[in-house]
């Protein structure tokens, strides 16, 4: 990337980004690119050419609109993927012959299958695919796991409660999937990631349609893991009047580790919004070749595929899923 040096200081040229997607977390996206010194998006993919996107194309401070990849005439250096899950996969499949970066919104696929094809294709064109699982950038979350990372503490059981807000009309949580899909999927990337990556030996989930559009909207769930440790969970999404989003460790040393619970948030953009400011700094670094460490990896997003359809079976059937060695042996090898 290019750079103006003066005598005290270096000015980084913004990294030049392609958005696909400008829906609900794609409009927030591009006011968080807008604010940004680190990025600039010059390009927002959207086929829908009554959004605002199309309306504001090439105009000062905002990007010019098209309706696909292709189509993009201009130049960058990265695309963000910001579309519903279900076209991720085919959206990679098209960034990767025009880029060497793509960050795309969790999860990268629904499906352990789906993600591990994604990666590979990223792999063959020597293309580097993140995932934006912003929890693991927040402040708080970060720091609760350097402390079990770095201090001789196992963790004997983690809470994580996640109670969505406001509310979205029945047709639109369709549109998201299951409770498990959408919301959860961020508890069982946490998992992995307190769990040091350990898989639990077995799941047993329950989760409830309060909508009657055939999805589950509310869910409890239990990872069993050696030695009698295990990870609960509990979501909903029909907050009472706020978002919640924390977690509480129980560890060996008789002690409990708490965060998220320090304010009130109305939304999960507000109460994430420094965490997804930082995965924008945290790409354009990686976008400039910094050796810095990787927040999640092909074997993380393939681990929490696994768990999420594990514990939908478990929600379906009312029965406890253990994994098998095929899971394992699937996740060894990444």
């Amino acid at each position: 990337m290019a750079s103006t040096t003066s005598t005290t200081t270096t000015t980084l040229t913004p990294v030049r980004l392609c958005q696909i997607g400008a829906g609900r977390i794609g409009t927030f996206r591009l006011g968080l690119f807008s604010r940004s010194p680190h990025v600039r998006c010059v390009a927002v993919v959207e086929s829908d050419r009554g959004n605002e996107v199309w309306a504001n194309s090439g105009k000062p401070g905002h990007p010019t609109a098209f309706a696909a990849l292709e189509d993009v005439n201009v130049q960058f250096d990265a695309v963000w993927i910001s579309c519903p899950t279900k076209y991720h996969p085919a959206m990679i499949e098209k960034a990767v012959n025009r880029t060497r970066f793509v960050y795309c919104e969790k999860p990268i696929a629904y499906t352990a299958a789906q993600v591990k094809q994604c990666y590979a294709m990223c792999k063959a064109r020597g293309v580097e695919l993140l995932c934006g699982w912003m929890r693991r950038s927040d402040q708080g979350y970060s720091a609760l796991y350097k402390t079990v990372l770095t201090k001789p503490v196992d963790v004997c059981a983690l809470h994580l409660v996640s109670n969505d807000f406001p509310h979205m009309a029945p047709a639109f949580l369709k549109t998201l999937g299951s409770i498990f899909q959408d919301l959860m999927c961020h508890d069982f990337n946490l998992a992995c990631m307190f769990m040091k990556e350990e898989m639990p030996v077995s799941i047993e989930a329950h989760g409830k349609d309060s909508t009657g559009v055939g999805i589950f909207t509310s869910a409890t769930c239990i990872l069993q893991y050696t030695g009698g440790r295990f990870v609960y969970m509990e979501a909903t999404r029909y907050g009472d009047g706020k978002y919640e989003n924390y977690a509480r460790v129980y560890n060996n040393t008789g002690n409990t580790l708490e965060t998220g619970k320090e304010e009130v948030h109305h939304t999960f953009m507000d109460r994430y919004l420094a965490a997804f400011s930082s995965e924008v700094e945290y790409f354009s670094r990686v976008v400039r070749g910094e050796n810095i460490p990787r927040k999640s990896t092909e074997r993380s997003c393939v681990a929490t595929a696994v768990l999420v359809d594990l514990a939908e079976k478990s929600a379906t059937s009312g029965k406890r899923v253990f994994l098998t060695a095929k899971h394992r042996n699937g996740l060894s090898k990444l």
